[in-house]
């Protein structure tokens, strides 16, 4: 009977295109087996017998093993009767632990193994920092921070790129969850004779969203950005997509109202921004993939520096 599905999934992995994400993470997890397709590979699937799907199913599929994320616009009351409900539900099977895989060529990281470089065509650049979020790190201001580098054209990066150089396209930025780890992607795409002025101004942006003092940006822009990208939590699509995907589906363990968390953002104090930037935005915690036509060794002279120059403000407002 599992032979008409396994065609199936068959036809998929034969016409499956890889999206940028998953090139992404196919570099980042390079090495370990979440750089492959999670649809496995055709030898995988053809291997497959009806007693392995099954020992999967018994071992995976079961009420302990499982959580629920209710997304909409609901009173508290109705989450309190579907918790209630939800509790009532006979329990069997057994809590796995989340597999944390950390990419191990970025592990502790410096000059010699933070980068993956990949030759491409033509006179631009196209490069991703990736930064990751660790656990201790507040979820809400870390994606308050996501929003103001990356919002499209509106975003503090992407205008203070554009003002200074030259953009290709708008800078895009996004937390990336699974596997047990967070991670910030920013990416953009430059003409190549920007690419060195363009990661200073990258790294200097980054260096502001540090300051531990009294920030005139933040405070010009913080309501800016809560009533007009934030508020987007409001859209059910979107906060199941993005917010329930990243902070609830990957970590069971968290038990969190959605209206309690978009509310939190409005309660997010400076002080809490920048401590959440000086932990992420570090040239240790740092990781670049780029697309380009110039030679590697070009390409970490021109933006190693940049990179260092986070370190070098990290140690300075240590003593502010």
């Amino acid at each position: 009977m599992i032979e008409p599905e396994k065609q199936i999934v068959l036809n998929q992995i034969k016409y499956d295109t890889e999206s940028y994400e998953a090139w992404l993470n196919r570099v980042y997890y390079k090495d370990t087996v979440f750089a492959e397709s999670n649809m496995g590979t055709t030898e995988s699937v053809t291997a497959l017998t009806a007693n392995q799907i099954n020992d999967f199913k018994r071992a995976y599929f079961c009420p302990a093993n499982s959580f629920v994320t209710i997304v909409g616009a609901y009173a508290d009351n109705d989450f309190a009767v579907a918790k209630t409900i939800l509790e009532q539900l006979t329990s069997f099977g057994t809590q796995k632990k989340n597999k944390i895989i950390k990419p191990i060529h970025f592990a502790d990281r410096n000059i010699h193994n933070r980068w993956s470089v990949f030759d491409a065509e033509g006179t631009t650049s196209d490069i991703c920092f990736c930064f990751d979020v660790t656990l201790e790190c507040d979820y809400e201001a870390a994606r308050f921070l996501s929003c103001m580098l990356g919002s499209g054209y509106a975003s503090l990066l992407n205008d203070r790129l554009s003002n200074q150089t030259k953009l290709t396209d708008e800078v895009f930025c996004n937390i990336y969850s699974a596997y047990g780890l967070h991670r910030i992607n920013i990416r953009y795409s430059i003409e190549n004779a920007k690419l060195n002025r363009s990661a200073v101004i990258f790294a200097e942006t980054l260096n502001m969203l540090k300051q531990k003092n009294e920030n005139e940006w933040y405070e010009q822009n913080i309501v800016f950005y809560t009533d007009n990208f934030l508020k987007d939590y409001d859209d059910t699509q979107f906060l199941s997509d993005d917010y329930i995907f990243s902070d609830f589906s990957l970590d069971g363990a968290v038990v969190s109202e959605p209206k309690s968390c978009m509310d939190k953002y409005k309660r997010i104090t400076l002080r809490e921004l920048s401590e959440t930037a000086r932990k992420i935005f570090t040239p240790k915690n740092t990781s670049v993939i780029i697309d380009t036509s110039l030679d590697e060794r070009e390409v970490i002279e021109s933006i190693e520096p940049a990179i260092l120059l986070l370190n070098d403000m990290l140690c300075s407002t240590d003593n502010m």
